[in-house]
């Protein structure tokens, strides 16, 4: 067999460079072209689980049929009109965790308007309106803030934790999870491990919560326990979709910032059949929905010794100590910010105009920075005439 000359060995040495350059490029287009693709594909919207029901009546309690129910979310203006049936009722679905507005209009009745209206989340809500005899030119404004909400449609046991509860309430390694134990029901020693971290109560398996240096784990288990069960029996969910890991139950797979997070909802029992596959609580996060405003947060977290408590001692059965008491000694900052607002639509006609609303999320840990979150959700947004 005859040997490749210099000059073949040249070509092929040519032609191969060539198809590696065409790979090259080939490549690049596909990856401009899928990320043009997931541009134009509209966004997932998170699966809000939040409802309201409630019935309109006249003074004396009757039903008042044909009423005009207005529900608007005040973050982004938009508006929902619903109208109550023969028995009086109304009922608005899939709602984000917002402060919302709600105004009741019915001939020869007096407007209503109740104002800062904030529901329990990821569960259905009651709120029943009487309006009172009147010219309809006149409006009753009430401050629904100053009652509080009662959960009357559910028997559930549990609580939720807000975003000004997140916000000023300290939680070791920013994890919203170790607040949980808050919840009524809900039971942890809230004690951190010798080597820092949280400490993994006694009887479980799995890998346990947040440790030190300020890291969320890939798997994160809230050391909480409800029901006389292991907290691998709970169950985790983000806007209503299940992180629990198909490894360790009790564990979720994503830690969320809480600069993302608008509340953690607790349920220790009574909760609905879709969580019935968990006997131990069940832990709902609900995160921020946009709004039409740019905003923005920025934090430092200083974990000092100075500023850690020690473990009381040990003493023996006539009170003398033993050994030394145990603090944690590690030493870092996390710190970041974030920013998000409206930007472009999703629909071209005026009268129904959907923003999309950005936030991108930077924290800076020991173990390096990061992106935290960038995510777009469709909202509507209402229209020039609406005030």
């Amino acid at each position: 067999m005859q040997s490749p000359t210099p000059q073949d060995q040249r070509s092929h040495s040519s032609y191969a460079f060539l198809e590696s350059s065409k790979s090259k490029i080939l490549l690049r287009y596909a990856v401009i072209v899928m990320a043009l693709a997931c541009a134009a594909t509209s966004p997932l919207r998170a699966q809000f689980r939040t409802s309201v029901q409630g019935t309109v009546t006249d003074p004396q309690g009757a039903v008042i049929p044909g009423a005009t129910v207005t529900l608007r979310d005040v973050a982004n203006n938009a508006q929902t009109v619903r109208t109550s049936d023969g028995a009086g009722l109304f009922n608005f679905g899939a709602l984000p965790p917002d402060n919302f507005t709600l105004t009741v209009e019915a001939t020869g009745f007096q407007k209503k308007v109740l104002t800062n209206i904030k529901f329990i989340p990821e569960q259905p809500n009651s709120l029943n309106v009487a309006l009172t005899l009147g010219a309809s030119d006149l409006t009753i404004e009430v401050n629904a803030s100053s009652t509080p909400t009662l959960d009357t449609e559910t028997a559930n046991t549990g609580g939720t934790i807000s975003a000004n509860d997140i916000q000023h309430i300290p939680s070791f390694n920013r994890d919203v999870f170790t607040l949980s134990q808050l919840a009524p029901g809900a039971i942890s020693t809230g004690a951190q491990s010798s080597g820092g971290g949280v400490a993994t109560n006694p009887g479980n398996q799995g890998p346990g919560g947040s440790g030190n240096g300020g890291s969320a784990p890939t798997e994160n288990g809230p050391q909480v326990n409800s029901n006389g069960q292991q907290y691998g029996n709970n169950g985790i969910s983000l806007d209503g979709i299940s992180t629990v890991s198909a490894v360790w139950g009790g564990t979720s797979i994503i830690t969320p910032s809480p600069e993302a997070v608008d509340n953690v909802r607790i349920v220790t029992n009574g909760y609905d059949a879709e969580n019935g596959r968990f006997s131990g609580a069940e832990t709902m996060v609900t995160t921020k929905s946009g709004t039409n405003q740019i905003h923005g947060s920025l934090f430092l977290d200083a974990h000092r010794p100075g500023l850690n408590a020690a473990n009381r001692p040990v003493r023996d059965s006539s009170g003398n100590i033993i050994g030394a008491s145990v603090k944690d000694t590690d030493r870092y900052n996390q710190y970041g910010g974030s920013v998000g607002g409206p930007y472009g639509r999703t629909s071209s006609s005026p009268s129904s105009p959907m923003k999309l609303h950005q936030t991108i999320r930077w924290q800076r840990r020991p173990a390096g920075s990061r992106l935290l979150r960038s995510a777009a959700l469709p909202r509507p947004q209402a229209s020039p005439r609406s005030s």
